[in-house]
């Protein structure tokens, strides 16, 4: 056991994101590329002799009750483990919420892997990835990072050669898209799956670009300012321009236009986390 742990929690995007038939337990079949971003929250925690949780950063407008997905997995560790002696917690939010980008469970398996380290649980991958599931079919990915392309609800991993890296601008706009929402719109579209290439391509963009025209205005701007690919991110809100060159990039995000639309955020994509 030691005294206190730190953990990044790095953002995700969905390179690519094909929807299929809803499943049996409500899920929906998936077949999806996913990609680590540099861009990440700060988790730490350390033992103490009150509880504390603390959410501070520049997103940190989030939930700070039992909904939160760190005191969820937080509980899930002391379920597992029995161990429930006082912690203090604190999340520093660099990463957007209901963008797209994962940073609910990005947290939710940092504290896994602090509180194994804090308690120096040594566990194994299968431990990691089941406890993982239990907090979202997003979670497990973050055991790996990097390159992964992902099916059935999301659990279905095979960890790929990480990508040549890309320069990447998010455009965070105002507003917030929820996963049931998306989710619901693509079931009322009656859309069918559809044979696209493997990478940049989303089908969320089929009904959430006509509900959300400005997300269409931004994905034309990205694509004017020289980006290879423009891409809505998960369910969205975030839109992400993905670029091979650095000052391509750092010139998209300080366009006048392109920030008049929402935040905008400059990172690049990150390799596998081991």
């Amino acid at each position: 056991m030691i005294a206190a742990v730190s953990e990044k929690a790095f953002a995700k995007v969905n390179l690519s994101l094909h929807l299929g038939r809803i499943r049996d337990d409500g899920y929906h079949e998936i077949d999806t590329v996913m990609q680590s971003l540099a861009l990440c929250d700060e988790l730490y925690i350390e033992h103490a002799a009150v509880e504390s949780f603390k959410v501070e950063g520049t997103y940190s407008a989030v939930p700070t009750g039992k909904e939160n997905l760190v005191l969820c997995s937080l509980e899930l560790m002391r379920d597992f483990t029995g161990r429930r002696k006082p912690l203090s917690v604190r999340l520093v939010k660099n990463i957007p919420s209901g963008a797209g980008l994962a940073g609910g469970s990005s947290d939710a398996f940092s504290m896994l892997r602090a509180f194994s380290r804090l308690y120096d649980l040594n566990l194994s991958e299968k431990e990691y990835l089941s406890l993982a599931l239990k907090l979202g079919s997003d979670v497990p990915f973050f055991y790996y990072g990097g390159t992964v392309r992902a099916a059935g609800r999301g659990e279905l991993l095979t960890p790929l050669d990480d990508i040549s890296r890309l320069h990447v601008v998010v455009v965070k706009p105002s507003f917030a898209i929820s996963t049931p929402e998306a989710y619901a719109a693509w079931d009322e579209s009656g859309f069918e799956p559809v044979s696209v290439p493997e990478l940049f391509y989303n089908d969320f963009e089929r009904v959430l670009f006509p509900r959300y025209n400005i997300l269409a205005d931004i994905k034309r701007r990205l694509s004017l300012l020289g980006a290879s690919a423009a891409l809505l991110t998960g369910s969205g809100s975030c839109m992400c321009g993905y670029f091979d060159s650095g000052d391509k990039a750092k010139k998209c995000a300080v366009d006048e236009f392109l920030n008049g639309y929402g935040d905008i955020i400059l990172t690049e994509t990150a390799g596998r986390f081991f």
